[in-house]
């Protein structure tokens, strides 16, 4: 690169490589869900107060930034191998040198960007402290590049912590700012599509299902003006929302449909999504809810396969179960049908659903757990013992979740009657 520079004219050389940091801006706007675009960077070309023109940059910046975008591409890679642990180095290792290049645009990215991927390998502290970092930043320098993705990541946590009235204001501030964003399609989208996830958690599934169609018609009406792998991840994110309204309203075979539907819908691949562990759950306990035992055992166990098989390869498969988003909602489902067949493994895999951190969005599987184990002493004449597991369900789903809040209120007062 230095020989190069001294071929070339100064200007010339740093017309050059802001055009090749332009560029993969670009391409890592069609990474993972809510990667910078080449439109979210057009400050940096452009004269104006908010941010600096990048041509007039010392030629040492921006050198600075193609290796900076050299680092978010190789973290990109390492993430979708799994390997979280060297990815999040390679990205803190960005974060340092995108403050270090004083283009605050970058800075706000790569903190959002690490927030993402350190949420994700569960540490959620630390994840809210980058975002917040971010969050500030923009609030300061009235910069704000990707706002609608720095508030949906901080509703995320929120949400993973079972806090979701403050889910669903952030999840509404990523909203807004996906419309002030000139009408972001990517932000309105997520935001929309996760708004009605929790509305339907809160027990309002009519306004989830509302929320979640205008989502779907909004891809539907814009597909053209989206990147195709983004369109078949959000639709098929979308149609897995609706199944699991019909599921919470006990519209078994509504809730089948669209489940087929979103199995149906191809994946960034091209290919049907026939073994993502969530949508095996949720056939499981439709399987479940038919009578068919046999059918809901089989699934059951395959969702907690594929669950514990993904995720961070650096864990042993317990502790990726463990540190998965809802993974206790696995467990505790499987050891509900174990129970209802009769087997000896059914408890232990309650007892261990009960142990998973509830801050990693487990509150509605520890109810299940709790509900089912309250059910299994009640059968046994062990009545007491069935009270506490039913009060523990009523607890920790007392401001959410309320079909199964309802369900553990009715079969608490039935003991106690």
């Amino acid at each position: 690169m230095v020989e190069l520079a001294g071929a070339m004219s100064n200007s010339s050389f740093q017309s050059l490589i802001a055009s090749q940091v332009l560029q993969s801006f670009g391409a890592l706007g069609r990474v993972g869900i809510r990667r910078p675009s080449l439109d979210g960077f057009r400050g940096l070309t452009e004269p104006g107060p908010a941010a600096a023109n990048v041509k007039n940059l010392p030629a040492e910046i921006l050198k600075s930034l193609v290796y900076l975008q050299f680092l978010r591409a190789h973290a990109t890679e390492l993430e979708r191998k799994n390997n979280f642990a060297a990815a999040l180095r390679v990205l803190q290792e960005a974060a340092g040198l995108a403050e270090e290049t004083g283009v605050v645009e970058l800075e706000i990215v790569v903190l959002a960007q690490v927030g993402n991927l350190t949420r994700r390998s569960g540490d959620l502290n630390t994840a809210e402290g980058y975002l917040r970092r971010a969050e500030r930043l923009g609030e300061e320098t009235g910069v704000t590049p990707v706002a609608s993705w720095v508030h949906y990541e901080i509703g995320y946590i929120f949400f993973m912590r079972g806090v979701f009235k403050d889910a669903c204001e952030s999840f509404q501030k990523s909203y807004d700012a996906a419309k002030e964003e000139n009408n972001d399609l990517v932000g309105l989208v997520a935001a929309l599509g996760v708004l009605g996830r929790q509305h339907v958690l809160m027990g309002d599934v009519d306004k989830g299902v509302e929320l979640n169609v205008s989502a779907e018609e909004l891809i539907d009406s814009q597909t053209a003006q989206l990147d195709a792998d983004w369109v078949a991840r959000w639709k098929r994110n979308v149609v897995h929302h609706r199944a699991e309204s019909e599921l919470e309203r006990g519209n078994i075979e509504a809730a089948a449909e669209f489940s087929l539907r979103a199995e149906e819908t191809p994946t960034e691949k091209g290919r049907p999504e026939k073994q993502n562990p969530y949508s095996l759950l949720r056939q499981s306990r439709i399987e479940l809810l038919r009578g068919n035992l046999e059918e809901a055992e089989i699934l059951a166990a395959a969702a907690v396969r594929r669950l514990s098989g993904s995720g961070r390869q650096e864990l042993e498969p317990a502790d990726r179960l463990r540190m998965a988003e809802g993974g206790s909602e696995f467990l505790a489902h499987y050891g509900t049908v174990l129970l209802q067949l009769g087997h000896p493994d059914a408890t232990s895999k309650l007892d261990t659903a009960i142990e998973y951190p509830i801050e990693y969005a487990n509150s509605r599987g520890h109810a299940w757990a709790h509900l089912a184990l309250a059910r299994h002493f009640q059968s046994a004449g062990a009545v007491d013992q069935a009270r506490v597991h039913a009060k523990a369900a009523i607890r920790v789903t007392e401001q959410h979740y309320r079909t199964v809040s309802e369900e553990a209120t009715q079969f608490f007062k039935a003991l106690t009657t």
